[in-house]
């Protein structure tokens, strides 16, 4: 089981410049989570919003296993909660 931490502050109406990420968990998992910061940077919050699962397993550049794919979208799932709940607070839906 990975364990994972992390403080994240968001402000919906910017693009983030700069994301990072600070959390203990498998390789596949930092691995991803680290490629995750780096694509996103600078990124809108509707292109962050289109960013699909699919396209975070083709970011990694590995085939993984079904156990092993949840890894590698722990950090896209959890940006994903973060965007969703963000839009939540404001009423508007993604």
């Amino acid at each position: 089981m990975t364990g994972w931490s992390y403080n994240c502050r968001w402000i919906p109406s910017d693009a983030p410049k700069q994301a990072y990420f600070d959390g203990e968990g498998c390789a596949i998992s930092q691995a991803a989570a680290s490629i995750l910061c780096e694509h996103i940077g600078g990124k809108t919050m509707e292109e962050i919003e289109e960013f699909a699962a699919s396209e975070m397993l083709d970011l990694l550049q590995v085939r993984l296993t079904a156990t092993r794919q949840r890894c590698g979208l722990l950090g896209f799932k959890a940006l994903k909660t973060l965007v969703y709940s963000e839009d939540d607070s404001t009423g508007t839906s993604p």
